[in-house]
């Protein structure tokens, strides 16, 4: 697949490699190749180096879109292996802060490998109120059932707990992780995908007639 950034051409193999191309001043296709990683910095770079904005196209598609939307860029985030292989960009330790009716709010979350690598633990911990006086904490597995499917368990120290499966959540983002569980309240979602700064998005959705409706939301960034 290739995407035209005027005039840059940038080839994804299919090893997930990116070739950045230029035409130099004789009409020759000069190649650079770089991580896909990469390839938002790049952009900026280029951005910044030109005040026009850069038109970004599927070649052979014609469709067209500004930088910043989805198909703009190559993959933010890379999978690794087995099961839970596609868990691997959120393992880390990561910090949001928010507004709430109740005052700011810290979260910390670490996502970690356990048991062997059986399973992937959530460590969570909100920090509530002006002086962060109230806490709220969660410690869920993230692994696979008898049956093979992507499940996580979840138990907070308010006394409750939650269990649900691993869901298609694109409608969101197309690189976007989530699990659905049923609740009191209905069918709920959470869901992640990449941010441009190397973070990611988390939401917190519950489903109604309407759809779905979004009633947290948090920004979270590498600790």
């Amino acid at each position: 697949m290739k995407l035209q950034m005027y005039p840059v051409v940038v080839e994804v193999t299919e090893t997930e490699e990116v070739l950045l191309g230029q035409p130099d001043p004789s009409g020759e296709m000069g190649w650079l190749r770089v991580s896909v990683e990469q390839v938002p910095f790049l952009v900026d770079l280029l951005e910044q180096a030109r005040p026009r904005s850069i038109t970004i196209a599927i070649i052979g598609n014609r469709t067209e879109c500004r930088r910043g939307q989805e198909v703009a860029m190559a993959k933010l985030w890379k999978k690794g292996r087995g099961k839970l292989g596609f868990l691997q960009p959120l393992l880390g330790r990561w910090t949001a802060e928010a507004e709430t009716p109740m005052g700011p709010v810290r979260c910390t979350r670490v996502f970690e490998p356990v048991l062997g690598g059986s399973y992937i633990q959530l460590t969570a911990r909100w920090q509530l109120g002006p002086k962060a006086g109230k806490v709220y904490q969660e410690l869920a597995l993230l692994g696979t059932d008898e049956e093979g499917q992507v499940c996580f368990w979840s138990f907070t120290s308010d006394g409750k707990r939650s269990e649900g499966t691993v869901a298609d959540v694109t409608d969101l983002h197309k690189e976007a992780i989530g699990f659905e569980a049923p609740m009191p309240a209905g069918l709920a979602r959470m869901v992640y995908w990449p941010a441009d700064d190397g973070g990611f998005i988390w939401v917190v959705e519950s489903q109604n007639a309407r759809g779905w409706k979004r009633f947290v939301e948090h920004h979270y960034r590498p600790a």
